[in-house]
């Protein structure tokens, strides 16, 4: 957890579309859990207790500092509240080290490792994980969608601000200008839309690519995927712009290393 909360920092500071990559691909260089084989898979294993807690760690390290920042307050609240924001990943850090002391504690277990299947413990309790990940992704990316494609005057009067968002287009939303430099912006808000666009997609496109190579890894070595790149690609061509469409890049790389570690776990019953 500290390690993520490391990269959460240099996210933060550095920006999502330089540490993702560089970040993604050390891991795939480095990290045994990029290159499974029979001997190796225990190299998955999370103590349960820390999986058990990390859905209340990401509510109240990032959740709830995220709707704080979307409050409608003073000037100077609001950035206070971006200002306290930005420390998610070390609130997220600090809180998770918190309760699992506590929880350690108060429930007398043994967090270091499963007392069964070594394995199926951890994908046991990692799939709440994936299930908490996708429907907050869900949550935030549909009503996006829906204020897209809804008519402007569908909830007029209801609020200036939402009123103000349903004018916007798929391109407004989801096409960012190019980088050829030919054109300038309107004010300091169309630039930093520009540059979070720009940002959140290189740094979903490494995220795809990671996960593809993970899931064509466990894949490959299994009877569900065969040993047929073609059928593996073929499978991803389509599951991830329909987990896209959805949930948005981190639902659909949330989901996909969920039937990621459904592979493992019919590889790990086959080799037992």
């Amino acid at each position: 957890m500290n390690s993520i909360g490391t990269v959460g920092f240099f996210i933060q500071n550095i920006s999502y579309t330089v540490t993702v990559p560089l970040y993604l691909f050390l891991h795939l260089l480095t990290s045994p859990t990029a290159k499974l084989s029979k001997n190796n898979s225990n190299v998955l294993l999370i103590p349960g207790l820390d999986l058990a807690i990390v859905p209340i760690s990401l509510f109240l390290g990032y959740i709830i500092p995220s709707i704080l920042m979307c409050l409608p307050v003073s000037m100077a609240a609001h950035q206070q509240f971006i200002a306290f924001w930005q420390l998610f990943p070390i609130w997220t850090v600090i809180i998770h080290s918190g309760l699992r002391f506590f929880a350690s504690r108060l429930f007398k277990r043994e967090t270091s490792a499963p007392t069964k299947s070594l394995e199926e413990s951890y994908l046991d309790s990692a799939a709440p994980i994936y299930r908490f990940v996708f429907a907050l992704c869900m949550i935030t990316h549909i009503p996006v969608i829906a204020i897209i494609f809804l008519s402007p005057t569908t909830l007029r009067g209801f609020s200036p601000t939402l009123t103000r968002l349903l004018q916007s287009s798929f391109s407004d939303v989801f096409i960012p200008y190019g980088l050829d430099g030919n054109h300038k912006v309107s004010g300091l808000a169309a630039g930093a839309l520009t540059f979070l666009q720009w940002d959140i997609y290189v740094g979903s496109i490494a995220f795809l690519i990671w996960m593809s190579a993970l899931y064509r890894e466990a894949a490959k070595q299994s009877t569900i995927g065969g040993s047929c790149n073609r059928i593996i690609w073929w499978k991803l061509a389509w599951k991830i712009p329909a987990y896209m469409l959805i949930s948005g890049p981190v639902g659909a790389n949330a989901v996909l290393l969920w039937e990621r570690d459904a592979i493992l776990r019919q590889k790990v019953k086959k080799d037992a």
